[in-house]
């Protein structure tokens, strides 16, 4: 069985084409027709094929050339350098270009700085790789005016991404495994090979005595995915050979128990208005459905990834809370509930825009925040608890000008977030001493037309923090604290 071969220079690429190849010469085998998705493809239609020219990319290329005389679809390769490999890369580039050129299949090369670009976004390499060979991928098709885009996922990518989520943490639809089809950013992304393992596609090669490259980065356990590629999977095919196989048909089955694409995409359709969802639509509908619905628009507004079982289940939570209550998604965006709306926001933290002269806060869960816009000013709110709220230490050494800490637990009443009212007061003791704002503003030599339009924390009539001045002291986090509120405050 041939094995991946890393090339180190164009004379090697021409070594291995100079056999004459020409389009259709290397006929499917019945094999691989059974095992190849042909529906996937339809006749007379443009697409564009990922081709990075390993092995899997390679017997894509091969099948797709096939039936591009069989189904007369017009085919593009494209082969994205990552900046990642240097010289490597750029071989693997020539080898995919004169493939190219023997199968007459128009090349085109894309160059993506993933390294720089990664840096830029704040994300690992290999994330931002994925997302970004996506998008120009998807730019390309959009080029050429094609709809369609194939990739060289097998069972094997498959098995290896259902226990990548299972470790990660996942629900029934993670444990599904990839979709052989879907949409991403009006382009179709389709998986030909994904019911055919690894095995299958480098005897398939062999067969046909056609070489393929190795990207010397795939053979590395620097990434999540190469540690279960390279020591879990082996294992599991230790102890059974047709691990792969089983593991991608619990993929199947679970798919079966899923509630029907059919009911989630009608649900889904009355419910979503772009970066929100009407809750009254959903409320009724049992918590399974309305996930599902939830899944659906997160994929469709394009913030998915990374979003576990954890973050639906919270989403779906916020469907039966009250207003202003919101997640957090790993993408830094939130959803938060705005009366019977589901709405994306786009900052890391929650903004509620004010609306009104009183704007209610709920109460706080452990690690939840809360951000506020008024005026000028923004406001953020914190709940810190656990090991935060018992290291004083620690909460003394992120000391801001524009931060405050008060122990939660202290906090009796919901707070309110407001303009003065007469008998406000502030408590400027520990021991419990007060003095009404009025008098606060007067002493501070705060400018008359400045007093009205000061915001105020309040509990009733207490005043915990007047924003952009001072806060009561009887509220102070002390060696008894379980819960810190952290307020900071800033003006834009």
């Amino acid at each position: 069985m041939a094995t991946g071969l890393t090339f180190t220079g164009p004379k090697y690429c021409m070594d291995i084409l100079s056999k004459g190849f020409i389009p259709g010469a290397l006929a499917l085998s019945e094999d691989m027709i059974e095992r190849f998705d042909t529906g996937l493809i339809n006749e007379g239609e443009g697409i564009v094929a990922g081709v990075s020219g390993g092995a899997d990319s390679v017997c894509l290329l091969l099948n797709l050339c096939e039936l591009k005389s069989r189904l007369n679809i017009d085919l593009v390769a494209v082969y994205i350098d990552h900046c990642i490999r240097g010289e490597e890369s750029k071989n693997d580039g020539i080898f995919v270009k004169e493939l190219c050129q023997k199968l007459q299949v128009e090349y085109v090369c894309e160059t993506v700085d993933v390294p720089s670009m990664a840096k830029e976004m704040g994300r690992s390499i290999e994330e931002a790789a994925r997302d970004l060979r996506y998008e120009r991928l998807s730019q390309v098709a959009k080029n050429f005016g094609y709809k369609k885009l194939a990739i060289a996922h097998n069972a094997d990518d498959n098995a290896e991404t259902i226990l990548f989520r299972l470790i990660r943490g996942t629900g029934i639809y993670g444990l599904c495994g990839m979709e052989s089809t879907m949409e991403r950013a009006g382009i179709t992304v389709i998986r030909p090979l994904l019911f055919v393992t690894r095995e299958e596609i480098e005897d398939y090669l062999d067969k046909q005595d056609q070489k393929y490259v190795t990207d010397a980065t795939n053979l590395m356990d620097d990434y999540s995915r190469n540690r279960i590629r390279h020591r879990v999977m082996p294992e599991l095919k230790a102890i059974n050979s047709r691990a792969v196989e089983h593991i991608n048909s619990l993929g199947q089955k679970l798919k079966e128990h899923e509630i029907s694409e059919e009911s989630t995409r009608r649900l889904y359709e009355e419910a979503s208005g772009g970066r929100e969802l009407d809750i009254s639509v959903l409320k009724e509908h049992s918590p399974a459905l309305r996930r599902n619905v939830i899944r659906l628009w997160i994929r469709d507004v394009g913030v998915a990834r990374d979003v576990g079982s954890v973050h639906y289940e919270a989403i779906d939570s916020l469907i039966m809370s009250e207003t202003g209550k919101s997640v957090d998604l790993p993408s830094g965006q939130c959803i938060q509930r705005i009366y019977d709306k589901l709405r994306f926001k786009d900052r890391d933290a929650l903004v509620m825009e004010h609306r009104a002269s009183d704007t209610p806060i709920p109460r706080l869960k452990p690690g939840e925040k809360l951000e506020f816009s008024m005026d000028g000013w923004y406001l953020r709110l914190t709940l810190h608890t656990g090991e935060d709220a018992g290291d004083l230490q620690k909460v003394r050494s992120f000391q801001k000008n524009y931060a405050k800490y008060y122990d939660y637990g202290k906090i009796e009443k919901n707070m309110v977030l407001r303009h003065r009212m007469d008998g406000d007061f502030l408590v400027i003791s520990p021991g419990g001493q007060k003095k009404p704002v009025a008098r606060y503003f007067v002493d501070e030599k705060v400018p008359r037309d400045e007093r009205d339009d000061a915001w105020l924390l309040c509990t009733g009539s207490k005043v915990v923090l007047a924003v952009g001045y001072r806060g009561s002291e009887d509220m102070r986090v002390d060696d008894g604290t379980e819960e810190i509120l952290e307020v900071e405050y800033w003006r834009t």
